[in-house]
């Protein structure tokens, strides 16, 4: 069961993982406004923690979107369910592995400038609220007319937190340095013939912002538009029930 939010990078690099190896889970939204939904699992960490993704995995609470990737491919390991997977474990490599801390450190930070560098986008990114089952109208109705103020007003305080000028600019600067070391290698993906973690974790980062206007202007990019065609049909359909 992952408690998520819809459009976060975060929470979609872990869906996407579950997605290729076709693991079965649910999904709790939260709202985001409230965060109603994780308030019980302030018993399991200390302090004040209100961030997603939040996995649990049988009885047991996780934190943190590489922490779960870890966590579940742990306990696919023990029960043999790898075996036939070209995907390497998430440390076994250096340089993919900093290709995954990338898709943290600079991807993702780069995205939610660019959903809502201006009103009208802030507004898109926010539509799917409407589409919650879990929430009554009065809470649609409000993260739907707050929610968009509130991420466009945080838009320019993380350009100034990560130093960035031009957002779309500095997003395209990172894909551009993926395509690159997507090309370099000997194959459709980084990881050659079959994806590695860090194609898993790019595409689930980037199908976050599915519908939006920003994921259209990405994926539609020819440097990037082979790969991720590739990463939609490797990963498969949502195992999500």
């Amino acid at each position: 069961m992952l408690y998520q939010y819809k459009i976060c990078p975060f929470c979609n690099k872990v869906k996407a993982f579950l997605d290729f190896y076709g693991l079965k889970y649910t999904t709790i939204e939260v709202n985001p406004l409230s965060k109603q939904e994780i308030k019980s699992m302030q018993d399991w960490v200390e302090g004040d923690y209100k961030k997603v993704p939040i996995c649990r995995i049988n009885d047991q609470v996780v934190f943190d979107s590489s922490v779960i990737m870890q966590q579940l491919q742990t306990m696919l390991q023990e029960r043999g369910a790898l075996l036939d997977s070209h995907v390497p474990p998430l440390e076994s490599d250096g340089n993919r592995t900093n290709w995954v801390k990338w898709v943290d450190t600079s991807l993702a930070v780069l995205l939610f400038p660019n959903i809502t560098r201006n009103f009208p986008e802030s507004w898109q990114a926010f539509a799917y609220i409407e589409n919650v089952e879990t929430f009554t109208l009065p809470q649609k109705l409000m993260n739907r007319i707050l929610g968009p103020i509130a991420m466009w007003a945080a838009q320019g305080k993380i350009k100034k937190k990560y130093n960035i000028d031009d957002e779309r600019s500095a997003m395209f600067d990172a894909i551009y340095q993926w395509a690159d070391e997507v090309e370099a290698g000997q194959g459709t993906f980084q990881g050659g013939d079959s994806p590695s973690m860090a194609d898993v974790c790019v595409f689930g980062c980037l199908r976050s912002i599915t519908g939006l206007d920003t994921h259209t202007e990405v994926v539609n990019d020819p440097r990037i538009l082979q790969w991720y065609n590739s990463m939609v049909a490797a990963v498969g359909e949502s195992a999500e029930e």
